[in-house]
């Protein structure tokens, strides 16, 4: 039997409520916190990838961001720094703070805080989360997420990031 992680719930105004088992706040879509980290290259392109066909949560689609779930007794920033090693082998020293974001749905709930950081090493993905991934300038991300099934959070934190940066293109 696997043993059970423990993640951080809360409410709207992203007060700390209690801890549930990962699995049970997946099941019941309970409100949690998350971290999601947009990954850029010194030539200023993204890190986008392919999710696992493993994945219990959106198998087999791109994503924007490397992150997951806020385990119980850890911070936003910690959650980063752990979901990046984890999942790309990135020990980030440069991690900053963009935004926050909420994301609603009837399967998922989620208060998430945005990061980016700069990678300038090759990627060692963990195969269960990660089937492969490629940096992509903005422009080539807009026309990927045109064409290609992303997470469904996915365009929503792009067009954030778009606002702060003064970037026109709106992704629907």
């Amino acid at each position: 039997m696997s043993e059970l992680e423990w993640i951080t719930l809360v409410n709207e105004h992203d007060t700390i409520l209690g801890k549930e088992d990962r699995v049970i706040a997946r099941k019941k879509a309970l409100l949690h916190r998350g971290v999601g980290v947009l990954v850029f290259n010194s030539n200023q392109e993204l890190l986008v990838h392919k999710r696992s066909s493993e994945k219990t949560v959106y198998p087999n689609l791109f994503d924007v961001i490397v992150g997951g779930s806020v385990l119980w007794n850890e911070s936003y920033s910690q959650a980063a720094i752990r979901e990046l090693q984890e999942e790309i082998g990135l020990n980030c020293l440069d991690l900053k703070f963009l935004f926050p974001f909420k994301y609603r749905s009837i399967e998922r709930n989620l208060n998430f805080e945005i990061f980016t950081c700069i990678m300038n090493q090759k990627a060692v993905l963990q195969k269960e989360e990660i089937k492969y991934s490629l940096f992509l300038n903005l422009d080539q991300v807009i026309e990927l997420m045109k064409s290609e099934g992303f997470c469904p959070y996915a365009h929503g934190i792009m067009n954030e990031y778009f606002k702060l940066i003064h970037k026109p293109l709106v992704i629907e």
